[in-house]
């Protein structure tokens, strides 16, 4: 998407890809989060932006990206959640499960059956980080059950949307499934 987007003459792109600095502490350097996008003019009619999939999951980052960009428009790709959260849980098997971690499913089934008794408290962790508006590092939640269970609450996207409906009006979001996105850029 990003690529896509940055071929066009009105765009300019970002100097990353994925800045993703409003999830975390960098964000209260406002200075610094702006030195990564290219400086442009209202004469220019330009846009620019970042593409950054952790945005979604935090809760903290739509209140915040409202405060810095409060007219952004902003697209949303989202991929099909179950297959989304066991291409994940693939990932981790490759790269964790042989490298003497932590990672003890050896099943999707597993993971499942861990993370969601852990669900809700997780969540609760969360809100309460969004409503404090603390950076993720003080945040109470970072423990083993959230670990593990990011890989199925990452895919439970109507808790994520609604930070951001909170946040911006409906005309401001645009969803996507990226599926049909990459059939038909």
């Amino acid at each position: 998407m990003y690529q896509y987007l940055s071929q066009h003459p009105q765009v300019a792109r970002a100097r990353d890809k994925e800045i993703c600095t409003i999830q975390t502490e960098d964000y209260y350097i406002p200075k610094y989060y702006w030195s990564k996008f290219p400086n442009i003019s209202n004469a220019q009619s330009q846009v620019t932006g970042e593409a950054c999939p952790g945005y979604m999951l935090y809760p903290w980052s739509a209140s915040r990206t409202k405060q810095l960009v409060p007219n952004a428009k902003l697209i949303l790709l989202l991929r099909d959640p179950v297959l989304r959260a066991f291409s994940q849980f693939q990932m981790f098997r490759r790269t964790k499960a042989g490298k003497n971690s932590s990672f003890k499913f050896d099943s999707f089934e597993s993971l499942l059956n861990y993370s969601l008794p852990h669900i809700e408290e997780i969540k609760k962790g969360l809100d309460k980080c969004r409503e404090l508006n603390l950076p993720n590092s003080q945040c109470e939640t970072w423990n083993s059950n959230w670990y593990w269970t990011d890989i199925v609450l990452t895919s439970m996207y109507s808790y994520q949307l609604r930070h951001w409906f909170d946040e911006f009006p409906r005309e401001q979001i645009h969803i996507i499934q990226s599926e049909r996105f990459e059939e038909d850029p």
